[in-house]
């Protein structure tokens, strides 16, 4: 191995050695996974510009504003939603395509 290649090495055992070390700390795990909901929570409760609404073309959709789930359901829900986002998507898209080949 060479210099370098032996400090990249050095350097990435370093880093995955601290990253462990954070992994199995309790109150780094406390504070990773209230932010990590915190997190959720805005992106549940956000609506970003150009994104497509969720229900319709308005933008508001009332279902969205009035379900808070727990935040334990945070995580499944957003997942659902990104799958339901990207299906229309690709929708579109093919949508879009049969339009162009035409």
């Amino acid at each position: 191995m060479s210099n370098s290649e032996d400090i990249a090495k050095a350097f990435l055992d370093q880093w995955q050695q601290q990253w462990s070390q954070l992994a199995i700390d309790p109150a780094w795990q406390q504070m990773a996974g209230q932010q990590w909901q915190q997190f959720a929570q805005q992106m549940v409760n956000m609506q970003m510009p150009g994104a497509m609404p969720s229900a319709n073309v308005g933008g508001h959709d009332p279902t969205r504003a009035a379900a808070h789930p727990p935040a334990s359901d945070l995580g499944a829900q957003l997942l659902a939603e990104c799958f339901m986002r990207l299906a229309r998507l690709e929708a579109r898209l093919a949508d879009l395509e049969s339009r162009v080949s035409k």
